[in-house]
């Protein structure tokens, strides 16, 4: 039979491609749910659907006769793919020099009928092919035009010169970007869109499509531009594993959309020189990353036998009929499974429960009634004035500035914990140890020995004998520097405490010269002593309780300072969740009331065997302390930083009274030593006016 020209072949091609083109895509099937596909962003989205498109799929082997993956170009193969391997798009790989073959034009017109996605790929390693692949993609545009499931691949893999090899179907020239691969795909990226065709076009990149860092540092202009990614999990080193998921961050980062348009579980040849390494682990860590940034994948090859990469073995036909069993290879079985289960029409509804504490808003990337598995939808805290994001709980992977991205690999019940104001303070929960934590002390004090360890985040505070010189009681305090405060604002410190015995501590907040500086908390009991060393008392018990309190600040601070102050006891004490945060203008109102320690003070009496017990009692003029007093003893007031504010000797039945005259307001420890400087008796007192 005479042949037919060219021209006259390539109108019944066209004749034949259009007639299916004008179709509609069947109800149901990926195209008709979401599109045509756009780049927004670094994302492949649906145009219909509004939501990221993961693509997956198989690539078609070289359409080169006698290279074994001729013979697969059918329409029975693509259905199998699609009915049964569940992939919702296929790639042709068209020689260089069979871009005249009836053969991959029956795939994409087979891939348009069902209603997948293909991707048509002008599968060379030279970018001397330049002329060759404008003449392609004009002929291709012609007859796809406007179809949306078409996506154009314009350059296959750039290698370097003498990189892959010598032969007419894969010479190797160079691959540089800036020299090679940009200005080559520039010229095919105008020659498409100056055909008015807006079809999404994947881009290869430098050392055979792994170099996506270095196109994103200098991309191609234009929309709807995607860069290609090829990678082989057995291939030996990083660069098809670690150190080319780091160069599609770097891409991704730089706004740049990334698509898979071939990968193998074998080595990076198609495992031709060894046909039974296959690697699946690094194929699982592999498809988490994709799943994460929504990348599509489309595996190396629809191929009988020859390399670890076929995905076919035994007796496998053309048509895709007898595509299970011992007719995979192992690299085909195992994608076959994973297609399957990414299309799983049971997996295709997961719900996503969002839930907050607090006040604030969540908001979602996209939202559906129901997610795909392996899906990710990106979750965004909106904290409501005055409010911050605590953190995240349910899972997911917490992305910084107030995101979280889900994968539904299942039902997800997410819940953003919001509090007013953030933490000033560092490592307020001790998770990170006692950095930034700092311990001081008066007198004799070994700071060392009074920071314990961190036990379920609370961090334990050791007290040993109060040691005492004189009329002073050494004291140890626990504090953070450097903080930041505004002026005409308000703040709050809340904390969780607890103690091994009932006890007292005491906390300000203050500049960093602390003991000597001002003090922005104080006891509001004595506000008059508020820039004098007054601290505020807490009183512990055995439970794990919460304190808060709020308080004015009166002048910019760039160096603030929170202390927790020990007290005279000696029993250890547990520290967390310690936040100081600012929660609006000032009010002018004076920090909260002062808890009432009542029994659970840790001051208790300290008394001599044999002795009656001391007593205070209430007068109209303070407090009166009687007891039997012997000769040589004496009674001494300090506050509780521990310095003395007054004593005086005792005489056998002698009352002394505390008035306010004598000492203002607050709280303090009374203590009762006899002639050999002993504690007989000792215990908090609390002054009134």
């Amino acid at each position: 039979m005479k042949k037919l020209k060219l021209p006259v072949l390539f109108a019944l091609i066209s004749v034949f491609a259009c007639t299916l083109c004008a179709q509609t895509a069947p109800a149901g099937s990926p195209v008709d749910i979401h599109g045509k596909l756009n780049v927004v962003g670094n994302r492949i989205v649906g145009q219909k659907s509004g939501e990221p498109v993961q693509l997956r799929g198989m690539s078609f082997f070289w359409n080169v006769p006698g290279w074994g993956g001729e013979g697969f170009y059918t329409a029975g193969a693509v259905n199998t793919l699609a009915d049964d391997w569940r992939t919702n798009v296929v790639r042709v790989a068209v020689s260089p020099n069979r871009t005249n073959n009836q053969d991959f034009i029956t795939v994409i017109n087979a891939a348009i009928a069902k209603g997948i996605y293909v991707v048509i790929d002008f599968h060379t390693h030279d970018y001397t092919d330049r002329a060759n692949a404008q003449t392609f993609f004009t002929r291709m545009s012609g007859l796809y035009r406007g179809v949306p499931n078409v996506i154009y691949e314009i350059f296959n893999e750039p290698c370097p010169q003498g990189g892959y090899g010598t032969s007419s179907e894969s010479t190797c020239r160079g691959d540089d970007w800036a020299t090679h691969v940009k200005p080559y795909s520039d010229a095919v990226v105008k020659t498409i869109r100056d055909l008015n065709d807006d079809a999404i076009i994947v881009i290869g990149t430098p050392d055979y499509s792994k170099r996506v860092d270095q196109a994103s540092r200098n991309p191609v202009t234009g929309t709807n531009l995607v860069y290609a990614v090829h990678y082989y999990t057995a291939e030996p080193g990083t660069q098809h594993q670690s150190q080319l998921r780091s160069w599609c961050t770097i891409a991704l980062d730089a706004g740049q959309a990334l698509l898979v348009t071939e990968f193998g579980v074998s080595e990076a040849d198609g495992g031709m020189r060894n046909q039974n390494n296959v690697d699946t682990l690094e194929a699982n860590i592999w498809f988490r990353f994709l799943d994460r940034y929504s990348i599509g994948w489309m595996n190396w090859s629809v191929l009988r036998g020859g390399q670890a990469s076929a995905a076919l073995a035994g007796s496998a036909d053309f048509t895709g009929s007898n595509w299970t069993g011992s007719n995979l290879s192992t690299s085909g079985a195992y994608i076959r499974n994973k297609a399957r289960l990414y299309g799983d029409p049971t997996r295709q509804n997961y719900t996503l429960t969002v839930n907050t504490v607090g006040q604030g808003t969540v908001t979602r990337s996209f939202t559906k009634s129901g997610y795909r598995y392996g899906q990710h939808v990106e979750l965004t805290a909106v904290p409501a004035q005055g409010w911050v994001l605590s953190g995240w709980s349910g899972g997911g992977d917490d992305i910084g500035s107030g995101k979280l991205l889900v994968g539904m690999y299942a039902n997800q019940n997410i819940t953003a914990t919001f509090i007013l104001g953030g933490n000033i303070l560092q490592n307020g929960d001790f998770s990170g140890g006692t950095n930034s934590w700092h311990i001081e002390g008066n007198l004799n004090i070994n700071p060392s020995n009074a920071m314990g360890p961190v036990t379920n985040n609370q961090l334990t505070l050791t007290y040993n004998t109060p040691v005492v010189t004189g009329d002073q009681v050494g004291h140890a305090w626990l504090f953070q520097r450097d903080l930041e405060f505004k002026n005409n604002r308000r703040y709050r410190l809340s904390f969780d405490a607890r103690s091994a015995q009932p006890r007292e501590i005491a906390v300000t907040v203050c500049n960093n010269t602390g003991r000597a500086g001002s003090r922005y908390l104080y006891n509001p009991s004595n506000p008059g002593l508020a820039n004098n060393r007054n601290a505020y008392p807490i009183c512990l018990t055995n439970t794990l309780q919460s304190f808060s309190v709020e308080f004015d600040m009166t002048q910019d601070q760039t160096n603030g300072r929170v202390e927790f102050w020990y007290g005279g006891s000696a029993a250890n004490w547990f520290l967390t969740n310690v936040r100081l945060a600012e929660t609006g203008a000032a009010t002018g109102a004076p920090p909260s009331p002062v808890p009432a320690c009542g029994s659970s003070s840790l001051l208790p009496q300290v008394q001599a065997a044999g002795k009656t017990v001391w007593s205070i009692t209430r007068t109209g003029g303070g407090l009166q302390l009687s007891g039997p007093a012997q000769s040589g003893e004496r009674v001494s007031l300090y506050d509780v930083r521990g310095r003395l504010v007054t004593h005086a000797p005792l005489k056998s039945g002698q009352v002394f009274t505390l008035s306010k005259t004598v000492a203002p307001a607050g709280n303090y420890l009374l203590v009762v030593r006899n002639s050999s400087g002993k504690d007989v008796y000792k215990t908090r007192v609390l002054l009134v006016n």
